[in-house]
């Protein structure tokens, strides 16, 4: 049975990096990055698997703070030499793959933080079974703050991630 992996996306609604904290997990909870062999220092995926993507936000409960995704797009492009892979892990015929369908935020209130979560109903394949690829995930959202009763202030933001991810062996590295 092939596992799906769960791809976690975190940023805070007052950080002013852009960079987007990330983890892959497999549904067991197990992380998928590799510390050691041949792939060292990337995820590995399993083939056949599908990746879910799961969003969060967080923000001080003061600010009364809702975010809306404008688009999410992963890149997958191959490292290896030209022809010895497929252009993504998630596609075999495109480098790119958007998400644009995304369920109902769940809001939470602990400890003077909000927490929103939303999942993608969309489910990317892993398509290829023996390759490796820089992978760069783009999120846009359009954060929204109550500045007082009657003006809300709104702000548009990119935040990324950018790690290195394989397949099977990793691929014919071989030129």
């Amino acid at each position: 049975m092939t596992e799906n992996i769960q791809l976690n996306l975190r940023f805070d609604a007052d950080q002013v990096t852009k960079a987007l904290d990330y983890s892959f997990q497999t549904e067991g909870g197990d992380n998928i990055y590799r510390e050691d062999g041949r792939c060292a220092g990337t995820f590995h995926f399993p083939t056949g698997g599908m990746l879910d993507i799961g969003l969060t936000m967080t923000a001080k409960s003061r600010d009364e703070v809702q975010f809306h995704i404008i688009d999410f797009t992963i890149v997958s492009v191959s490292t290896l030499p030209l022809g010895k892979s497929s252009l993504s892990i998630f596609s075999e015929s495109n480098a790119c793959s958007s998400v644009n369908h995304w369920g109902i935020a769940e809001r939470k209130e602990k400890n003077d933080i909000t927490t929103v979560n939303v999942q993608a109903r969309e489910r990317l394949p892993i398509v290829n079974s023996n390759g490796q690829w820089k992978i760069s995930g783009y999120l846009s959202v359009m954060i929204e703050k109550k500045e007082n009763k009657k003006k809300t202030k709104k702000m548009a933001r990119l935040f990324y991630f950018d790690p290195e991810g394989t397949t099977g062996t990793g691929g014919d590295v071989s030129v």
